[in-house]
């Protein structure tokens, strides 16, 4: 998605993008072709990477690109190796989580990192530990965090979300985002909503994201050993994240690790009162007290205390919302996402003397 906003609000003559996904395509990849954006899907799998990749190669012989930035950790290596092989005058790798999967992984950056001009990072903190991990160097890195586009809270729907949750007028609906996977807290989530049901306040939890399969089946085994069953609603992925958002009284982000997540910024400009663990780039983007809340990751307690808070505090929910709003449209606006793209895109053109 974050790739999708760039490329929707990168309006220069001067540049021709085409995208290549490994996979083959998904929701988002029809969602940027829909922007008549090129886009590639080669279609690799555990048991077909060969053809895939010397399909890649072909495409880079045909497309011939200047500029070739790569997403996520399996597009860094196939199109570091792949750039270097067809000898990419320029390319850029992207960090966008503290934790990428293991020390191998790492390895494997730091192996590939003489086959990369420039480095990004989504944030200050991811910048710091992979600069301590070694997968690149600190004179190759420059932060650029992740944009939203502005949007203005609607109340359209809002009733129509809630009611088909069993969310009343006086239900205090939280809501929660991102792929169901461990690292993303749910568990300490769930124990500070059973503490908060057990004081009597009338609260439910919309859990919004992707994920089949044993994760999900035990999340749905714990909320029925904690009798949330009434409380917790699992609603899989959506393409109205805004009715979302605006059917939401607050946003809660539980996560053991993050890089700058979207959600947390789309969250914000959304104008909802935040509620999220002190992880990787969190604090860049919530100041504790005045932008939101911030908890230490693990802390369902902690949770639950500051969720109380702003369940109970009318005062404190509209000035954390309006704060919010204003730090994301100085600082996390997409348009600075793109400039940042440009500038550096343009600096790198002008040291290898490309056009």
């Amino acid at each position: 998605m974050m790739l999708l906003k760039v490329l929707r609000n990168f309006k220069d003559e001067e540049y021709e993008h085409f995208v290549v996904s490994l996979m083959p395509i998904g929701e988002v990849g029809k969602m940027i072709a829909r922007e008549n954006f090129k886009v590639y899907a080669l279609g690799v799998n555990r048991v077909n990477f060969v053809v895939p990749f010397i399909r890649l190669l072909h495409i880079l012989k045909k497309e011939r690109p200047r500029i070739v930035h790569n997403y996520l950790f399996p597009a860094e290596i196939v199109g570091r190796i792949a750039s270097k092989i067809m000898r990419v005058p320029i390319v850029i790798s992207s960090l966008r989580s503290v934790e990428i999967g293991g020390r191998w992984r790492e390895r494997l950056l730091a192996a590939t990192d003489f086959c990369v001009d420039r480095v990004t990072a989504v944030s200050r903190k991811v910048a710091e530990a992979h600069i301590s991990k070694g997968t690149t160097r600190k004179s190759k890195i420059s932060v650029i965090y992740n944009g939203v586009e502005r949007r203005e809270a609607g109340q359209k729907g809002r009733m129509k979300v809630r009611q088909a949750f069993g969310a009343g007028d006086d239900t205090f609906l939280l809501m929660t985002a991102g792929r169901l996977a461990e690292v993303k807290g749910h568990t300490f989530l769930f124990r500070a909503l059973e503490s908060l049901k057990n004081k009597g306040f009338d609260v439910k939890l919309l859990v919004v994201g992707g994920g089949k399969g044993g994760y999900r089946n035990d999340l749905e085994e714990e909320i029925a050993q904690r009798c949330l069953k009434e409380e917790v609603f699992l609603t899989g992925e959506t393409q109205d994240m805004a009715g979302m958002f605006d059917a939401s009284d607050a946003f809660v982000l539980p996560s053991l690790w993050e890089g700058m997540p979207n959600v947390l910024i789309e969250a914000m400009e959304s104008g909802l009162p935040v509620v999220a663990t002190r992880v990787g780039g969190v604090p860049e983007a919530v100041t504790d007290n005045a932008s939101g809340l911030l908890v230490e990751p693990r802390d369902s307690v902690a949770l639950s205390e500051a969720i109380e808070r702003v369940i109970k505090d009318t005062q404190l929910r509209g000035r954390l919302a309006r704060n919010a709003k204003n730090v994301i449209r100085e600082k996390f606006d997409i348009s600075g996402t793109v400039t940042g793209t440009k500038r550096l895109y343009e600096g790198l053109s002008t040291r290898h003397g490309a056009n």
